[in-house]
């Protein structure tokens, strides 16, 4: 017995060794680690660095989908800059969706295009021209304008009229 009460005082002090972690002035550190821990420690620092600097860095994470968008779009620009300088109606809401100066224009009053576009037939336009309308509280005028996006059969429009607002 004695020889198990001397190997558990050796297990205690040990274990009391191992858990005191007083700070001491000549230490580098705040903490000590677990010598047959460190892997893991240093492991989860280096886990912790990286998670950071994914989610904090300037730079965008060139993955997935969003990105592929974004570099799509700005490669579409030019041309669709082009094709609303002329007028095609897809290419114009293509632009007030995707451009951000189009659409800072577009939200600042510049409804100029969009109207045109309503009054030549375009049934997106009609829409979007009536979801203006309903933007500004005037409910009889976008009732008018998406209901005719609604008789071109443009799905969204209809699908407005059918709920009865």
């Amino acid at each position: 017995m004695s020889s198990t009460a001397g190997e558990a005082g050796l297990k205690v002090g040990a274990r009391d060794e191992r858990l005191n972690y007083e700070w001491h002035e000549k230490e580098l550190f705040l903490f000590k680690i677990n010598p047959s821990r460190k892997k893991a420690f240093y492991g989860l620092a280096v886990g912790m660095f990286v998670f950071g600097w994914l989610i904090f860095s300037k730079e965008p994470i060139r993955w997935g989908k969003a990105y592929e968008a974004r570099v799509e779009i700005e490669e579409l620009t030019p041309q669709m800059a082009q094709l609303a300088a002329l007028g095609k109606p897809h290419a114009v809401l293509w632009m007030i969706r995707n451009d951000e100066a189009t659409r800072d224009a577009f939200l600042n009053g510049d409804h100029a295009k969009l109207k045109a576009m309503a009054e030549a037939g375009d049934a997106e336009s009609m829409y979007l021209w009536g979801v203006q309308y309903l933007v500004q509280k005037k409910p009889q005028e976008a009732r008018e304008w998406i209901a005719k996006a609604a008789a071109e059969g443009f799905l969204p429009a209809v699908k407005y009229l059918r709920r009865g607002k």
